[in-house]
């Protein structure tokens, strides 16, 4: 929902996502709606007759995610399945597999995803042969995946595989003039699920939602309006209504004092002053001082003497 124009560029390469077979990674913000992007992008494609089977790489233990992505054959390890089992690639074969937090899978599983992404095959745990599938992969991740990747947290050529098409999704604070339609499709969706009829939010209420900065995106701004639809006994959500954390941080701006603009000079004075204390004067404490403070020796002999600085 919302038709801001960051939005608008991400719906757009979305839907451009969805007519191609290529690798999808979409980055975003925990709560930024990073699985609803994937399901809108596997529903609009070739694929949307096949299944769509989601799984969080970060939500099962790492000794389960092995057979849980590539299943298992029978008697790959004590209390295995009688005739093994079929693994997520197994059961998205035809259509799209989600991966969800695939910066929390681990090294010694990121050399087998490769190979699926790199050739079409998986391995079952305890299996000899390599199956063959047809799976669309769209991976995603609320970290930063390029840095993790060039600092050995997780492999450069798995990620150059699954970046193909990158998707990254803006988050809240990155598109307030959503505010007011997200709320207004909110309401009307809690309204139905606790069978109430909140028509409207008050204006104050409204402008704490606006300026609030939103750590948890879309996800807490839902259930922020779920608790207020909980808590409001009339036809409008006031201010009362919201919960404590808003209230209390438009609180706490109300009350933050305004203490002037220090000028620019007043601040370059103080850093001279801070570096040639820290320093000292010497010729060649002056040169470390001017290194520290991003300027030349001679510029900081001149601001010294334009500020009439004691050395």
């Amino acid at each position: 929902m919302g038709e801001s124009q960051c939005l608008k560029q991400v719906k757009a390469e979305a839907e451009k996502a969805s007519n191609s077979t290529s690798t999808v990674l979409i980055q975003g913000e925990s709560g930024t709606g990073k699985e609803l992007f994937a399901r809108a992008i596997h529903f609009h494609s070739d694929r949307f007759c096949g299944p769509f089977i989601p799984i969080n790489c970060a939500a099962i233990p790492e000794q389960l995610l092995e057979s849980e992505l590539f299943g298992y054959e029978e008697g790959a390890f004590t209390g295995a399945r009688r005739g093994g089992k079929a693994g997520k690639f197994e059961l998205a074969n035809k259509g799209t597999i989600f991966l969800d937090e695939i910066g929390d899978l681990p090294l010694h599983l990121q050399a087998k995803l490769l190979r699926v992404v790199q050739e079409n095959v998986i391995e079952k745990v305890g299996g000899k042969d390599y199956i063959p599938i047809d799976v669309r992969i769209i991976a995603a991740t609320h970290k930063d995946l390029e840095k993790k990747a060039f600092e050995g947290e997780f492999r450069q050529d798995l990620f150059y595989r699954l970046n193909v098409i990158p998707v990254n999704i803006p988050s809240l604070r990155e598109r307030k003039e959503d505010i007011v339609i997200l709320v207004q499709y909110l309401l009307n969706k809690c309204n139905k699920k606790l069978g109430k009829n909140i028509k409207e939010i008050s204006p104050c209420a409204l402008d704490i939602l606006k300026n609030y900065q939103w750590p948890g995106n879309v996800r807490e701004l839902e259930n922020t309006i779920e608790y207020a639809v909980n808590m409001c006994r009339s036809s409008e959500i006031q201010v009362i209504d919201l919960p404590n954390r808003l209230k209390n941080v438009c609180k706490s701006l109300n009350e933050t004092k305004f203490e002037g603009i220090t000028a620019i000079k007043d601040l370059e004075r103080r850093e001279i002053e801070k570096a040639i204390k820290y320093f000292g004067s010497s010729k060649q404490a002056i040169t470390k001082a001017a290194e520290s403070l991003g300027i030349g020796r001679a510029t900081l002999y001149r601001k010294i003497k334009e500020y009439e600085i004691n050395q």
